[in-house]
């Protein structure tokens, strides 16, 4: 598409949607760092997050292959007591062999932080290990049309008869959009004193909603912003922001669909500017993201279940499909409010909590029929950094984990073998007292449920020309049919067609329900 919107093929007319991979990719990363010279010599880590986006996608030969970034955000406290931020990249990569696949598949990628640890390797270098966890899913739209081997000509085609039954599959759109441009300024109130420098700014981004129309997608997004800086007299100050995204995509739509979004930013250039009274307070951001959709629903697929010739003997071939199905979106909002003893996590010094960070991994859902409930449950790792000693003026780095579970209402029979996952963190505060640790958060929890199953469908039919299909001599067969009899499966008895019975009998439908003899006519080649 020439607007810069890139459409992620889906399943095409007459197919069914089978799910040909469901898994996790793992990539390790271990890197040494060296401090840049402008850094004063570091003495202790206080925070490392990383935030990883996938930068692309790839199929080669039997495999699906991924190449993203991960961006590292680190907060260091100097020897000399010096509070000082650096950010860097990595990239990563992993692949995966897939049976079956094909150009037109839809790949699904969500990619999470497994873990991710930094350690001061001498004042100057720091090692920094993660690994980046990608849920890939792999949907390929396959045929289920019948084959016909051995017809010479249109009569040949005629004469074939077909019983069809209908299946319910997943179809599966998806669009994305990328390098999507931000400006925002953010200014500080009174309470915070004046910006004399940036140490490190961190933006993360949430999706908030998804609205389809005739006009194209319209997406709104939460982005949380943290910048840390150095105050014009010294001291370090946190500040913590949220801003609304609105973007809108000019995408082909259609009706029915539940929609997800997905997005990853790039790092954040903040630059510091003087507010209306001469106070520097103003923070100019200018930052990159990447927007992807995904629209699911369900849709009717014609199966054909039995087939004969009038005119021919016939052999069949039948199949078996796995069915994809989908089940529905859920979008799910949860407060965590997790704490920690002091004592419990060698924080017995803190004295306030300065910043920190949330990550949340090992995140799986299922759904209780009993309850009627989706229920999605995980662990939220907490890095708090805290101010220590008498005065304030040292800085320590705590960890804590805490389990969260989040129940949803679910519709009844929901379709619930495979679980597309995305959850992060949204507005966050820390705090403290002489006991404890508190972290308050809202997680924000993405689910799509899937289901899964088998049905059997007749594949092809080949027709012997050798062996003319045999009829009753007689000019018409009087017929007594059991109550519900398939007019399908009389008329296969005696290689004619269903239409020819109904116009014998007067039928305004194919149901046999009521009628104590059926006129069966006699064959006078395929119509």
């Amino acid at each position: 598409m020439d607007n810069g919107i890139s459409k992620i093929p889906g399943n095409p007319d007459g197919g069914v949607m089978t799910e040909l991979y469901s898994g996790t990719l793992m990539s390790e990363d271990s890197t040494d760092y060296i401090v840049p010279e402008y850094i004063p010599d570091t003495g202790k880590i206080l925070l490392c997050t990383a935030s990883p986006k996938i930068d692309g996608k790839f199929t080669d030969g039997g495999s699906v292959g991924i190449e993203g970034t991960v961006y590292f955000s680190l907060l260091l406290a100097g020897e000399d007591g010096t509070v000082s931020g650096l950010s860097f990249s990595e990239p990563f990569s992993a692949k995966a062999a897939v049976d079956g696949l094909d150009d037109d598949c839809t790949v699904s990628l969500v990619p999470s932080v497994g873990y991710v640890t930094a350690r001061l390797v001498n004042p100057r270098k720091i090692g920094v290990r993660c690994q980046i966890n990608t849920d890939i899913r792999v949907f390929c739209c396959s045929p289920v049309g019948l084959t016909v081997k051995g017809a010479e000509n249109v009569a040949d085609e005629a004469g074939i008869r077909k019983k069809t039954v209908t299946a319910g599959t997943a179809d599966i759109t998806a669009f994305e959009e990328r390098g999507i441009a931000v400006s925002q300024d953010i200014e500080l109130d009174g309470s915070f004193p004046q910006i004399g420098e940036m140490i490190l700014c961190r933006v993360r981004l949430n999706p908030a909603e998804v609205r389809v129309g005739d006009s194209g997608a319209d997406t709104r997004t939460d982005a949380l912003v943290s910048c840390i800086y150095r105050s014009d007299s010294g001291n370090c100050v946190s500040a913590d922001r949220k801003f609304t995204l609105e973007h809108h995509m000019d995408i082909p739509t259609d009706g029915g669909r539940e929609w997800t979004a997905y997005v990853f930013p790039s790092p954040v250039a903040a630059k510091v500017t003087p507010n209306s009274y001469g106070e520097m307070k103003v923070i100019e951001l200018d930052f990159t993201y990447d927007l992807g959709i995904t629209g699911m629903k369900n849709r009717e697929v014609a199966l054909v279940s039995d087939v004969y010739s009038t005119d021919y003997e016939t052999a069949v071939e039948t199949g078996e499909k796995n069915i994809t199905v989908f089940g529905r979106c859920f979008a799910c909002g949860l407060s965590l409010n997790a704490s920690a003893a002091k004592s419990e996590i060698n924080a017995e010094d803190a004295v306030s909590v300065f910043t920190g960070s949330v990550n949340t991994k090992d995140v799986t859902a299922h759904y209780d029929p009993g309850k009627r409930k989706l229920i999605t449950e995980g662990d939220a790792e907490i890095t708090a950094v805290y101010t220590a000693g008498e005065d304030g003026g040292n800085f320590g780095r705590a960890v804590f984990t805490s389990h969260f579970r989040c129940e949803t209402d679910a519709p009844d029979s929901l379709p619930a073998d495979d679980f597309i996952i995305s959850c992060s963190a949204g507005d966050t505060r820390f705090r403290s007292d002489p006991q404890n640790i508190y972290c308050d958060t809202e997680l924000s929890l993405r689910v799509t449920a899937l289901g899964s199953r088998t049905v059997g469908y007749t594949a092809s039919v080949t027709l012997d020309r050798d062996s003319p299909a045999v009829h009753a001599d007689s000019p018409m067969t009087l017929y007594y049919p059991v109550s519900g009899e398939s007019l399908f499966d009389i008329a296969k008895h005696y290689r004619v067609t269903d239409e020819s019975i109904m116009t014998a009998n007067r039928m305004t439908d194919c149901t046999t329900d009521g009628r104590k003899v059926l006129i069966i006519p006699a064959f006078e080649g395929a119509s």
